[in-house]
């Protein structure tokens, strides 16, 4: 929260738009990546790669 310059609102806000859209899930009080967003996580890592090769 603090590295990301976020106050607690907004990450209170993030966390429920990535767990409504199936990125991210809670369990006892842990944050944890689903599938899901495991698949997103490594779309964008390959974007990246291929925005530097440009």
């Amino acid at each position: 929260m603090y590295k990301a310059r976020l106050s607690f609102f907004q990450l209170e806000q993030y966390l429920h738009a990535l767990n409504d859209s199936g990125f991210i899930t809670e369990e006892n009080g842990v944050w944890k990546t689903t599938e899901k967003g495991l698949h997103v996580i490594a779309a964008c890592k390959l974007c990246l790669r291929l925005t530097e090769e440009v």
